[in-house]
């Protein structure tokens, strides 16, 4: 049998019908609307009607014709139909097809193999943002099987599934002086290891976290961070500032043997890529107390440092192998200086050439001139303080009633 239940306003039907769960959305808020939806549903699942398919293959079928049919882009439907099969192909390896059986754990097997794959045309391995794309697909698909009643809640749950680039602020500077201190003083739990050393390359690189963690050694040239960026293959040349460098010096004397064998700057006990260290870092950020931690809130705290500390736009860009467009739209807003430095430079356009240091402007020179109602075209002779006579062309009645241009004011 099937009641009726109101959330944010929308009824939904839940029960019981012939031994299956069911928890379908009718999509309004009227009640006698959802009333008669509610007695339609069951009749049609008591005749076995309306009955999604619980094996894997014919449930994808249906779910991307049904998307095909739908308003969505080509894009939209190439990445769902990508994640469908890749994640398809996932499940046959591991044999299995009822839709029922699908668990957080089988999409956690699953997440640790997507991130073994290699890009077909970039030759990098999936990042982290990558297995979060694929698995807000495969939520949405798997979101029809909840409602349909096959799966009693959907299995996809990740940390920040929902979140985007560009949400996040920078770190404060009493977040980075706790997180320095904590990543030094923190309870070694397990092969201890100082964390500062990350978070400074972090701090005074900008770089995304995937390059961090496969930061290889010869990136190192001297005083200088050289490679090539894993997201976009944009080549990358920044200095190592003498807080790096000396947490990176305290960092490799702690090697043991095998991560003095490992190619990578970063590597776990075993000389490994340390693919856990988001989850490393945002236990880290908890223990600090700090909220919202998110490795790609360094990148911005890197932007906005330099924006803040005079760079330009370009400068900025240039150091994170991004366009100048993307640059200014995620960074630029957090920059009260730039409006600031706007504000200045356009104000120094009032300034007369040749009056720097005075208050002469061409407001008080209108002001000194009498003849401003003069019918005469030829320029006069303003004096300013500084002793330089400046001419200026005062226009009649006429002139002032017409359209200015930039050649009848040179004349």
């Amino acid at each position: 049998m099937l009641h009726l239940h109101k959330r944010y306003g929308i009824y939904r039907a839940r029960g019981v019908v012939n031994g299956r769960f069911v928890h379908k959305s009718l999509e309004t808020g009227n009640a006698a609307v959802a009333e008669s939806l509610r007695k339609q549903l069951e009749r049609e699942l008591l005749l076995g009607g309306d009955e999604q398919p619980k094996e894997w293959p014919a449930y994808t079928e249906n779910f991307l014709a049904g998307l095909a049919a739908s308003s969505v882009s080509p894009n939209t439907a190439k990445k769902y139909t990508f994640v469908v099969k890749r994640f398809s192909q996932f499940l046959e390896d591991q044999s299995i097809r009822d839709v029922r059986h699908l668990t957080p754990a089988i999409i956690n097997q699953y997440v640790a193999e997507r991130k073994r794959d290699v890009h077909p045309t970039k030759g990098g391995r999936v990042t982290q943002e990558g297995v979060k794309s694929d698995l807000r697909i495969l939520h949405v698909v798997l979101a029809e099987a909840v409602e349909s009643g096959i799966l009693p809640k959907n299995p996809v749950k990740y940390n920040g599934l929902n979140t985007r680039p560009g949400e996040v602020v920078p770190f404060t500077d009493e977040e980075v002086e706790r997180m320095l201190k904590w990543a030094v003083e923190r309870p070694r739990v397990g092969h201890p290891f100082d964390l500062s050393a990350i978070i400074w390359v972090f701090l005074n690189t900008g770089l995304r976290i995937s390059d961090v963690v496969n930061l290889p050694k010869s990136a190192i040239t001297g005083d200088w961070i050289v490679l090539v960026t894993r997201k976009r293959q944009k080549p990358v040349r920044l200095p190592l500032l003498p807080s790096t460098k000396e947490a990176l010096a305290r960092w490799t004397e702690s090697y043991n043997g095998e991560q003095k064998q490992s190619s990578l700057l970063f590597p776990t006990r075993t000389g490994k890529p340390m693919r856990n260290l988001d989850g490393v870092l945002r236990r880290l950020w908890k223990r600090a107390g700090i909220e919202g931690g998110h490795p790609h809130r360094f990148r911005h705290t890197f932007a906005v440092r330099m924006l803040r500390n005079d760079a330009q736009i370009y400068d900025v860009a240039k150091a994170l192998a991004i366009t100048v467009a993307v640059c200014e739209r995620h960074y630029a807003p957090f920059v009260a200086e730039l409006e600031e430095r706007v504000q200045r430079l356009v104000g120094k356009l009032e300034q007369l050439p040749g009056t720097e240091g005075t208050a002469e402007t061409w407001g008080e020179i209108r002001a000194q001139s009498a003849h401003n109602d003069s019918p005469s075209n030829g320029p006069i002779l303003v004096e300013h303080s500084t002793g330089v006579k400046v001419g200026v062309k005062v226009l009649n009645a006429q002139e002032r009633r017409s359209p200015l241009s930039f050649s009848s004011l040179q004349k």
